[in-house]
């Protein structure tokens, strides 16, 4: 439940206030798939570093998303949502002995898990969301198995490949460069627009 909490307020989420609300490098992504008895092709790739409320990581993760359409950043920072549009929502994290998730540093192999977080992991969630034409979640569809291969990692810039399941004949494949984008919180307010 922790998971579509989270979903529902990624979808009517907006940047908070302060920091610099700008891509800071080229970001895009070739990833394709289906999920929810649907295909996506999804072309932008956005990320940040916060405490995502809904994840069941206990700490501060790297949470990546991955539109249907360009200038996410953009649109995320302006309070605007894309009607009819879908998303790749990843978490992940470094999780150390104790349980406590911290953001990724280091290139590797993030691996989606179920129940609870394991300890000493390099640990992914992913999900699906639909939005319908006024911008209202329409469905979620969580990944029950496959692995984040991040190939670089720094301050401002996130690359990697996907390889996920969603259920039987359902899964996403594909590479990405994903900028920092501090106006992507899935912890923020509604969309002011709907496009």
């Amino acid at each position: 439940m922790k998971q579509l909490f989270l979903l529902s307020l990624l979808m009517t989420a907006v940047a908070s206030c302060g920091g610099s609300n700008s891509s800071h490098g080229d970001a895009g992504a070739a990833i394709t798939g289906n999920a929810g008895g649907r295909p996506l092709a999804l072309v932008d790739a956005i990320f940040n570093t916060l405490v995502a409320k809904g994840l069941e990581f206990n700490g501060v993760s790297t949470t990546l998303l991955f539109p249907t359409y360009a200038n996410a950043c953009a649109q995320f920072t302006a309070g605007n949502a894309v009607a009819s549009s879908g998303f790749l929502f990843v978490g992940l994290a470094d999780v150390a002995a104790d349980g406590t998730a911290a953001p990724i540093t280091t290139s590797g192999s993030y691996v989606i898990f179920s129940g609870s977080v394991p300890a000493s992991s390099r640990s992914a969630q992913a999900f699906v969301e639909y939005l319908d034409s006024s911008c209202m979640r329409s469905s979620t569809v969580p990944a029950t198995s496959g692995t984040i291969t991040i190939t670089r990692v720094g301050d401002k810039l996130i690359e990697g490949s996907v390889e996920l399941t969603f259920g039987a004949g359902e899964d996403f494949s594909g590479t990405f460069s994903s900028s920092l984008c501090d106006g992507f919180s899935p912890n923020s307010s509604a969309f002011a627009t709907c496009n």
